[in-house]
Formats: C-alpha cells, structure tokens, sequence
C-alpha cells in the first residue's frame, strides 16, 4: 500500500552516502592520515552497517 513511501525514503539514504562518500573521503585524505584512514574507516562502517542488517532480519 505504501510501498513508494517506504522504497523513497530507504533509498533516500543510499543518495545520500552516495553523494557525501566521495567528499568525505577526499577531506580525509587531505589530511595528515591519508587515504588509508578512509580505507579503514569505510571498512570499519561497512562491517557495523552489515551486522545491523543482520540483526534486523533476525529481529523481523
């Protein structure tokens, strides 16, 4: 029934990493850490986003 709604604003979110990931990475990587501390930060985000996920499902 709401099924627009409810995909618009999930996807919302994929917009808006998708859009500030770039930019965040580059004013990481400008400073004294590098590249490698987006790597792992992404990672680290990455790794906490999937258990979240996992969780959820297990919840629903």
């Amino acid at each position: 029934e709401n099924y627009s709604v409810i995909f618009g604003f999930v996807n919302m979110f994929f917009i808006l990493g998708t859009s500030i990931g770039p930019f965040l990475s580059g004013v990481i990587a400008d400073t004294s850490f590098g590249y490698q501390a987006s790597w792992v930060i992404y990672f680290f985000t990455t790794i906490i986003a999937y258990f979240l996920f996992i969780r959820s499902v297990k919840n629903h």
